[in-house]
């Protein structure tokens, strides 16, 4: 089975997470929607890249 993190993100906010975010920043719910929609991609895209071993420190 595929795991789609992606999808697993974008359904991780709920309705009140939307409408905290919406009424933190001054817009309306549905372009905090597809606001945070259209950047998960580029956030885990984000997150991903910068996982590498070389900038991980190992425990003593």
């Amino acid at each position: 089975m595929k795991i789609n993190l992606i999808d697993i993100l974008r359904n991780s906010f709920s309705d009140k997470s939307y409408q905290d975010i919406s009424q933190h920043v001054g817009i309306n719910l549905e372009s905090t929607k597809n606001g945070l929609n259209a950047i998960t991609p580029i956030v885990l895209a984000s997150v991903l890249g910068n996982n590498t071993v070389k900038n991980a420190t190992q425990p003593v």
